[in-house]
């Protein structure tokens, strides 16, 4: 990835869908929750909830994001959700992850879904983004190839009941196919 190009082009500011999705999170917990920031690229989204009192762990895979956030004096992780572990059993209030699951094959989203799981309180909200589709798989034609899979939504509902997850809230942006969800631990 890029990450200078991503930076020069990435919003900011939270607004629209983002906002909506993040502020419902928001109601859902109390002042000083601990969040667990999963791929925190630019820390717009991290910088928006600590302005609402909670307590971030930011984390991102990429070096680059990793050092621009250092930058703007922000602690962040230097963690690859898949292959890193993620954090102690039960430690957080809730996970955000915002446009970073759909970069990962079935099999490596279940990895996943088990880490986040085991380190979510119970009663803790997984808040994230995945583009609808219909299991369309698309590598980029750049020297790094991402991979990216977007999603059919009844896959992801059968992924997290799987996971002891119930839907506390959903928002689709039909404009550009994103998903916003949150999810709680039961």
């Amino acid at each position: 990835m890029n990450v200078e190009t991503y930076i020069k082009h990435a919003p900011m500011e939270v607004s629209g869908f983002s906002k909506q999705w993040i502020d419902a999170l928001l109601s859902l917990l109390s002042e000083n929750s601990k969040i667990l920031d999963i791929g925190s690229g630019t820390g717009r989204d991290a910088d928006y909830m600590e302005n609402h009192g909670l307590h971030i762990t930011r984390t991102d895979k990429e070096p680059g994001f990793v050092e621009f956030q250092k930058t703007k004096r922000k602690k962040v992780l230097l963690q690859d959700v898949l292959h890193d572990e993620i954090g102690k059993s039960e430690s957080f209030d809730a996970i955000f992850a915002n446009a970073v699951l759909l970069h990962f094959t079935e099999d490596e989203l279940e990895t996943i879904f088990n880490k986040i799981t085991a380190c979510l309180k119970n009663g803790g909200f997984f808040a994230f983004s995945l583009k609808q589709g219909d299991n369309t798989v698309l590598p980029t034609p750049t020297e790094e190839a991402q991979y990216f899979r977007y999603w059919e939504m009844v896959e992801i509902e059968k992924l997290c009941k799987k996971h002891d997850l119930q839907m506390r809230f959903s928002l689709f942006d039909e404009a550009t196919g994103w998903f916003y969800m949150i999810w709680e631990k039961v």
